[in-house]
């Protein structure tokens, strides 16, 4: 038994390796995980006045004590890695619970799971998305379980930790009628059930209020900030945005070119060859184990983000039953065992071929070399063109804003500004603008290989409104023209 435990932490180590592989080359990835760390840091400092960004205040509060104790950066980074791979062992050991998967079956899904290129990728950003992930499977497992026995207790765990995935992602709102569904379907709809879970649910909306009102915050603010993000939503300030994007064949093209190239097309074959054990019968749950893992498959797949403004993160919680699908597939085609294994080791390689190619070669950025030198011009004004990636490495003594709209340098120089840090983040984001900067001296100037990365530009059509086939042509021409580069420029 000892040996078998040794084996899984072994696996676990080997993961969270992927994880943090060359991570503090550069923290914080994108605009969201430079954010995220900007807030901690200001809330730890008593100003509370982005406690609702993103309308994720409990993401917020979780990380707050933990920087207080540890003022470290790095730290929250690798502790959001490791919720996320705390969520793919969550899942794959009660899936192989439940499927009877056997112990070296088990490793070996734990691998493939794992080292899914998107899964690796979206652990080393500082991003509510890896709290979410621990906090679905949460809600899955001990959803399953109250399917099968109708226990309060299972009830209040799965609709509590729901009520903080809500205050962490709130996204996660378009989970609830699937759930409900689901529940539905199983025969297991009680009013009072119902009930006590919608209490929970709202749980959190009532107490924030009642903390803002101890924080000298807007006691309306948690309601606002949904309401800007969920409804009135229109993050890129250059362009109006269409909450619908009919690229309907980005994911697909997604899973085709970044994830393993054989995982898709097997997960898709293992639905279709086990149809027969797919006729939903969830009412005796025993009978059927597979049934609510196709089911929530199934819904997220066609339901969550499919006709909306997309990224590779809004089928988040889709991935690691793509990579399980394709597991069972090649369970169910190959009967040796050895050769099973053989099949596996492959796949697995396949994964981390992916991550050489299109996670690791972007792991650097200079970001901490232009703050360094920015810091050493003392107390200044600095306007940074759309990506805020230097702000978690200036000094106290430096005052700094992003900026969407391109301005003359006199513009700038009446509004205070002593530099101009040309980001060519603003590339990534889908926002060209800024261009006639190109022409302008720098002071200093460094490449940045990380603005490079397909997952900026591709996360980005969500903001830019670019379809999967736009982004990356926007990728190619840039890199064509030898861009990726962060320049900064005096103001005079």
């Amino acid at each position: 038994m000892k040996f078998k435990w040794f084996l899984e932490i072994v696996a676990v180590f080997i993961l969270y390796g992927l994880r943090v592989f060359l991570l503090n080359e550069n923290l914080f990835a994108d605009y969201d995980a430079a954010k995220n760390f900007l807030v901690i840091r200001e809330m730890a400092q008593g100003d509370f006045v982005n406690l609702y960004h993103h309308v994720s205040p409990a993401f917020f509060l979780f990380y707050l004590p933990i920087y207080q104790l540890i003022s470290s950066a790095s730290l929250l980074v690798h502790i959001s890695a490791m919720l996320n791979l705390l969520a793919i062992w969550w899942l794959v050991h009660f899936l192989a619970k439940e499927l009877g998967i056997a112990y070296w079956e088990k490793i070996i899904l734990l691998l493939f799971v794992g080292s899914s290129c998107f899964l690796v990728q979206n652990a080393r950003a500082f991003s509510i998305e890896s709290m979410s992930l621990p906090a679905f499977v949460g809600i899955g497992v001990y959803l399953f379980k109250y399917l099968q026995t109708d226990q309060m207790k299972h009830l209040l765990i799965w609709s509590g930790i729901l009520s903080f995935l809500l205050v962490v992602n709130y996204k996660a709102f378009l989970l609830l009628p699937y759930l409900l569904l689901v529940i539905v379907l199983v025969g297991k709809f009680k009013l009072k059930h119902t009930a006590v879970a919608f209490s929970i649910g709202i749980a959190p909306w009532l107490f924030f209020p009642l903390l803002n009102l101890w924080l000298e915050v807007d006691p309306l603010q948690l309601y606002k900030s949904f309401y800007v993000c969920a409804v009135d939503k229109n993050v890129n300030p250059t362009v109006h945005l269409s909450k619908f994007e009919w690229d309907i064949f980005f994911y697909p093209k997604y899973f085709l070119t970044f994830e393993n190239y054989l995982a898709f097309p097997t997960a898709v074959l293992f639905f279709l060859v086990s149809r027969k054990n797919l006729k939903i019968n969830l009412i005796d749950a025993e009978k059927n184990k597979l049934s609510s893992v196709f089911l929530w498959v199934f819904l997220l797949f066609f339901g969550m983000m499919s006709v909306l403004q997309k990224a590779p993160r809004g089928l988040l919680f889709l991935y690691p039953f793509v990579y399980v699908l394709s597991f069972l597939f090649v369970q169910k085609v190959i009967k040796r065992k050895s050769l099973f294994y053989l099949v596996m080791f492959f796949l697995i390689a396949l994964n981390l071929f992916q991550l050489n190619r299109y996670v690791y070669p972007f792991a650097q950025s200079n970001y901490q070399k232009v703050a360094g030198e920015i810091n050493r011009q003392g107390k200044v004004k600095v306007a940074s063109t759309v990506g805020n990636g230097i702000f978690p490495w200036l000094s106290s003594e430096v005052e700094a804003d992003v900026v969407f709209y391109p301005e003359s340098m006199a513009e700038l120089n009446e509004k205070g500004y002593d530099y101009l840090v040309v980001d060519d983040y603003f590339r990534n984001a889908g926002i060209t603008s800024f261009e006639s900067y190109n022409s302008t001296d720098a002071v200093f100037e460094v490449a940045s290989p990380s603005l490079k990365s397909p997952f900026l530009y591709l996360e980005h059509c969500e903001f830019s409104g670019r379809s999967y086939r736009e982004a990356l042509a926007a990728r190619s021409a840039d890199i064509s023209n030898g861009h990726f580069k962060i320049r900064v420029i005096k103001v005079e």
